[in-house]
């Protein structure tokens, strides 16, 4: 997979493949064609449905919203 520039940090080396990802419905970032994107996995039993940048659909029907990739969402900034 090519290197992605995220704010001029390079991510290449922390994605992991998508079927390694949460699968609870905790919040990630996804990777997908070239777009990064908030993304998780909503816990469902009767199809494996996903939200990829604002957007739902079952990996069957709307097969563009899984990502290939994720990672875990940076810390959120220190207050002092």
């Amino acid at each position: 997979m090519g290197t992605v520039q995220n704010r001029g940090v390079n991510m290449a080396d922390e994605w992991k493949p998508i079927d390694a990802a949460p699968q609870n419905g905790s919040v990630f970032l996804g990777y997908r064609d070239g777009k990064v994107r908030e993304a998780w996995r909503v816990p469902r039993n009767d199809c494996e449905m996903w939200v990829f940048g604002g957007q739902s659909g079952s990996a069957e029907f709307a097969p563009q919203l899984k990502p290939t990739h994720w990672m875990p969402l940076p810390p959120a900034p220190r207050t002092e």
